[in-house]
């Protein structure tokens, strides 16, 4: 067998690292930035008032944070009727005493003298309840290693496009010890379940769009495939009670989101832009902005929420 000197093996490597180097073309780019504009965004539901974050923009190269705007005015009108105005904020949250109403369509203009003014406008849909949201539990839960399997049917309203958001959250109450009173104390953890629907569902019809919603928590879906029908849809998730120890508690809330349309395409465009961070061979992808005269997303959803027992 031949043995390799060592010594020549690292002169070819320097040798292949000189020739790598000297095909090398470092190219300069102009990269022009924007006009001063405002950023606006808000995301609302109708459990809370409005809160308008109002930022300036950053040059595409700079790494700086991007900066709060000081002296905006921000006004909130439905139709022609100005609902309220505020030009004070907290760490660049102007916040205003109105909370969302279904059905209901909203403008949010934000002014400044340094900057042109931006607005935008979306509605607040009107909730579509889902029928029923069941779990097939099986009967000693703590001891049971497989995953739990649930359903919800919904009825979709028909000639119209209903975009929708399902999110379970987990709440286990873990025992720890007994207080001075002798009452049980407990030690909480919250977090979103990991779930997809349509596994087994009726027809298998739901528009599931893993690069553009895989980011988020729960499920996001349109009615496209199945509108106006009522329709079915399985899915399963792991059994978080499997060993808990005696005493322990487990509740899981149903949010049941019915999303505005800008929503919906914020969402599955801030996804898409998700999934081409650190890929070269990707084109990029715009985040969608309803902002007139600015940048940003002013959106809103409406929700039906229950909660379940499975541990008590």
């Amino acid at each position: 067998m031949k043995k390799i000197n060592p010594y020549i093996l690292l002169l070819g490597l320097a040798a292949s690292t000189m020739a790598c180097e000297n095909l090398q073309t470092v190219v300069e780019l102009d990269v022009p930035d924007i006009d001063p504009q405002l950023t606006i965004n808000a995301l609302v539901n109708t459990d809370s008032a409005w809160s308008v974050l109002v930022t300036g923009h950053r040059y595409v190269l700079d790494s700086e944070e991007i900066p709060y705007i000081d002296g905006a005015t921000v006004k909130l009108f439905s139709g022609s009727e100005e609902l309220g105005s505020t030009s004070t904020h907290t760490n660049g949250f102007y916040n205003l005493p109105i909370t969302p109403e279904e059905g209901r369509e909203y403008r949010v203009e934000v002014s400044h003298p340094d900057y042109p003014t931006a607005s935008a406008t979306t509605k607040v849909e009107e909730p579509v309840y889902y029928d029923e949201l069941a779990f097939d539990l099986p009967n000693d839960l703590r001891n049971f290693e497989g995953r739990l399997q649930g359903s919800i049917t919904l009825s979709d309203p028909a000639n119209v496009r209903n975009y929708y958001h399902l999110v379970l959250f987990s709440t286990i109450d873990f025992p720890v010890g007994l207080g001075s009173n002798g009452d049980t104390l407990f030690e909480r953890y919250e977090y979103a379940v990991y779930f997809q629907l349509g596994e087994g569902s009726t027809d298998g019809i739901i528009e599931v769009n893993a690069d553009a919603f895989g980011w988020f928590e729960g499920q996001v879906f349109s009615d496209e495939l199945f509108d106006g029908r009522t329709i079915t849809f399985n899915f399963d998730f792991n059994n978080d009670a499997y060993l808990l120890t005696e005493g322990s508690k487990w509740q899981v809330k149903a949010d049941f989101r019915s999303l505005s349309e800008d929503y919906y395409k914020y969402l599955g465009s801030y996804g898409i832009q998700r999934n081409t961070q650190g890929n070269p061979f990707a084109q990029p992808a715009q985040v969608f902005t309803n902002v007139e005269g600015g940048l940003g997303i002013v959106a809103g959803y409406s929700r039906a929420s229950n909660t379940y027992i499975f541990l008590d």
